[in-house]
């Protein structure tokens, strides 16, 4: 995952999260102190992935209208809106900060408003 930008690694989460494997995805990029913002309020990086874990995955997913900010040459800012569903009934808005630590980019805060 080293040369991932950070737009890839929020395509591959949702990839992930379509085939049932969030939690193991987003075990390998949040940072040691990531914060999850959801509808059920923040949570901790260990709290987000035990979600995760239970949740169910998305058969079909798109994603709308990406935009990425650079913020310094070691933060990242990337929002998007996402449809997920067989007939695309989860809508969101999403936004995720990725910091550059040791040449790999990892997911410091995600929020999803949906």
């Amino acid at each position: 995952m080293a040369f991932d930008t950070p737009l890839d690694l929020e395509r591959r989460a949702w990839r992930a999260t379509q085939l049932g494997r969030a939690a193991e995805f987003y075990d390998r990029i949040l940072t040691s102190n990531a914060r999850v913002l959801l509808r059920e309020g923040p949570l901790s990086r260990q709290d987000a992935i035990e979600q995760w874990a239970a949740n169910l995955s998305w058969p079909a997913y798109r994603l709308h209208g990406e935009r990425v900010t650079t913020i310094t040459e070691d933060i990242t800012f990337v929002a998007y809106s996402v449809t997920a569903g067989r007939r695309n009934e989860y809508r969101a808005v999403c936004s995720s900060l990725f910091v550059l630590r040791a040449g790999t980019w990892q997911l410091a805060l995600h929020q999803r408003y949906g």
